[in-house]
């Protein structure tokens, strides 16, 4: 059985934190914080760290695809860092089962690793070993299943990628995509958190307009 491993860590230091983010028990995924940065402000609203980004990612354990982003596929016991591409910094990361994402601080996904079921989104099947963009709008938060990855927007707007075999992208079918695509949610509302199960159904918080108040409505839907 996979479980998401999550924990948040601390390092005392003058400039210096670190936080782990997310991954599976196979992979983990951390940013390593070393400084401050300018973040978009449609990406900080919903970022959990929103005046700091970070220059750095480390991965470690398995990399059987590529999921550490390093050009390689050697696994680790212990951190490497991604192979960002230069000038980037990130808000956000998330891991899936073979593949990892992270949300730049202007507001791009970039995705690596396993692309067998194309949770890469990059509207092939080919595995990549370093980070790729994917096509999307500006974007505020990723989420990581085992074989397909969800993205919020700054419109409120969810797309989802990769493997549907459940239905897991929620646009009413169950047919697989290379790239993203739009998630039906309810007429009026709009998704600020996305979340991925293995291979089941996704979820967020979504802001409605209710019909006859006039007034923003909040639910949660998983």
């Amino acid at each position: 059985m996979h479980r998401i491993c999550r924990r948040v860590v601390r390092v005392a230091g003058a400039h210096r934190a670190g936080r782990a983010v997310a991954g599976w028990f196979s992979v983990v995924l951390a940013v390593l914080l070393t400084q401050a940065v300018g973040v978009l402000p449609a990406v900080a609203q919903h970022a959990s760290t929103s005046t700091i980004a970070s220059d750095t990612i480390l991965a470690w354990g398995d990399n059987s695809f590529g999921q550490f982003g390093n050009g390689s596929t050697t696994s680790s016991s212990t951190p490497v860092a991604v192979s960002l591409p230069a000038g980037t910094t990130v808000t956000a990361i998330a891991g899936g089962l073979g593949h990892s994402l992270a949300v730049t601080s202007t507001g791009a996904a970039l995705a690596w690793g396993n692309n067998a079921q194309g949770q890469l989104g990059d509207g092939t099947t080919t595995s990549r070993s370093t980070p790729i963009t994917v096509r999307l709008p500006l974007v505020t938060a990723v989420a990581a299943g085992s074989f397909h990855s969800l993205a919020s927007t700054s419109t409120g707007a969810t797309y989802a990628w990769g493997r549907n075999s459940s239905g897991q992208l929620g646009n009413g079918s169950t047919t697989d995509s290379t790239t993203p695509v739009a998630v039906s949610l309810p007429t009026g509302s709009t998704a600020t958190i996305v979340a991925a199960g293995s291979e089941s159904q996704s979820g967020g918080h979504l802001h409605r307009r209710g019909p006859r108040l006039g007034k923003q409505q909040r639910r949660t839907v998983g």
